[in-house]
């Protein structure tokens, strides 16, 4: 199967719950947003030797293995930020003995980065992989954007999350909010909260932390989660033109907003 030569090819065990990190494909987002995710894994590292010892069926599913989905333009952006917030992460979530690690471990293909810090490992792999990857995921934290409809597509259960300056925050609350009431393409073509958003202040490492360890630790809200996107969000997807041919991902997701949203009153 796919996910199981991607977990080879890159050195990840065949029985653990794989959370793929998706910080976004334009520096500013990975600026902001990679830290977080970082921070949120460590707290996720901290608490699983708890919840596999109160709760027998997350034992027996493995433990959680992380890996940053790096965009290509991004991906040296994206090793700097790790190696430095990695270790700050551990720290803060009381993981012992910090260090780093290179890449090429366990048999990985050699483009792949690992990181270690403490207990937690995180390798980096390039986003051209993305279908065998998601494939492999039980969890994507991802940035808000087209992505969110890729992983629906591909059943995927995610967290989505954003962050950004004060003023970008006011204008989306005041212009956009009392039009839109949700963030995420899933979502607004839904009508209902099909996956966890947490946007602006909600966007912290313990929130995100919290929501993926509730989905790793209940099977059924995965199960309702791909069942309504099956449902809800699939049908109303448009992937092809009227002459047949693919579409972008970025360009479904246009297509379908424009489609989907509701209008304005700008009187």
């Amino acid at each position: 199967m796919v996910g199981e030569s991607f977990r080879k090819a890159h050195g990840f065990s065949p029985t653990s719950q794989m959370v793929c990190l998706l910080p976004g494909s334009r520096p500013q987002e990975v600026h902001t947003l990679l830290p977080l995710l970082l921070h949120a894994a460590a707290r996720m590292e901290s608490s699983q030797e708890i919840l596999q010892q109160q709760d027998c069926a997350f034992s027996s599913r493995g433990g959680i293995e992380f890996f940053i989905l790096a965009a290509p333009g991004v991906r040296q952006l994206v090793n700097s930020i790790a190696r430095r917030v990695l270790p700050e992460a551990a720290h803060a979530a009381a993981l012992p003995h910090v260090c780093a690690s290179g890449s090429d471990q366990n048999g990985a293909s050699s483009a792949v980065d690992w990181l270690t810090a403490g207990k937690l490992r995180c390798a980096i792999v390039d986003a051209q992989s993305r279908e065998d990857a998601f494939a492999a995921s039980t969890l994507a934290l991802a940035a808000c954007g087209t992505v969110n409809i890729e992983l629906a597509a591909a059943g995927v259960p995610q967290v989505a999350i954003y962050r950004t300056s004060h003023i970008t925050s006011w204008i989306i609350r005041n212009w956009l909010r009392p039009v839109l009431r949700h963030a995420t393409l899933p979502n607004i073509l839904a009508g209902r909260t099909v996956i966890a958003e947490l946007l602006f202040e909600q966007c912290t490492p313990e929130r995100i932390a919290e929501e993926a360890i509730f989905i790793l630790a209940n099977p059924s809200v995965v199960a309702s989660e791909v069942e309504q996107i099956r449902r809800l969000v699939l049908p109303k997807l448009q992937p092809h033109d009227s002459r047949g041919n693919a579409l972008a991902s970025s360009e479904v997701a246009a297509r379908t907003l424009l489609k989907y949203l509701p209008k304005a009153d700008c009187r």
